[in-house]
């Protein structure tokens, strides 16, 4: 009975070490995931943010040996980030058979897990070469914004069986930070096109006002009646109403104005 008592203490004694030991792995990966956090927020460029996700997955995933981000642009994808050449190495073994985890996860806008690139039937094409490369399993993880699929957060092992469900799990809050500073960028970007189009807009308005201001001149007509004159002689010519406005400036003041 005392054998019985006492494997039972080193049973719970097992267990409870168990516990403690999930406990400091998950308190690191909060005290990273907290880390990334703060410094996207602080980040200037997309280009950094990516770096940062894909340096911070190495360091937090034991079986993670290289990472990189692909995306998705004009339907094409590119390695936008990678940790070291190997990474890239891998990458282009996916755009080029055209097949594998990365470009399925882009896809399906799901995560996919290669136990063994040996192995793997999935991907005849790409499988192979991933493991004359040196990698033996990976994890590719959607990065979506709103309701698109705009590229991957891929993890490579130099191991076979390197990433189990719990890391996709943890993988999924980095994606999930990589995410957020893609949709940042092209919030970004969508912010610049509009004021450059407003920007094109205002000179645009500038320059038909002189033109009008030099025909209410010399035509002696209302501004109505100038801004239908430069509209049928834009017609007529099949020019732009802005450029034919830049003719008459030109012609008027003799110097050329910005198009």
């Amino acid at each position: 009975m005392r054998q019985g008592i006492a494997r039972a203490l080193s049973d719970d004694g097992a267990e409870r070490g168990l516990h403690v030991v999930a406990e400091t792995e998950q308190s690191d990966i909060n005290a990273h995931l907290a880390a990334l956090h703060s410094a996207l927020l602080a980040e200037e460029t997309l280009q950094s943010a990516l770096d940062r996700v894909a340096a911070v997955s190495v360091r937090t995933l034991p079986g993670c040996d290289g990472a990189g981000v692909t995306l998705l642009e004009h339907e094409k994808v590119t390695t936008a980030s990678a940790t070291d050449k190997q990474v890239e190495d891998v990458d282009f073994e996916q755009y080029r058979t055209g097949e594998g985890p990365c470009l399925e996860a882009i896809r399906q806008g799901t995560s996919f897990i290669v136990e063994s690139m040996v192995e793997d039937e999935r991907w005849p094409a790409f499988g192979p070469r991933a493991a004359g490369k040196g990698i033996l399993s990976s994890l590719s993880l959607p990065l979506r914004v709103k309701d698109r699929t705009l590229g991957a957060l891929n993890l490579y092992s130099r191991k076979q069986l390197g990433f189990d469900s719990q890391d996709e799990k943890t993988a999924t809050l980095f994606a999930a930070e990589a995410s957020v500073a893609l949709a940042n960028a092209h919030a970004f970007d969508q912010v610049r096109a509009v004021a450059a189009q407003l920007e094109e807009g205002l000179k645009s308005s500038r320059v038909i006002g002189l033109a009008m201001g030099i025909l209410v001149e010399r035509e002696h007509c209302s501004e109505d009646e100038a801004f239908d004159m430069l509209r049928v002689i834009s017609q007529n010519a099949n020019v732009k109403l802005r450029d034919v406005a830049h003719q008459i400036v030109d012609a008027t003041q003799g110097q050329s104005h910005p198009q």
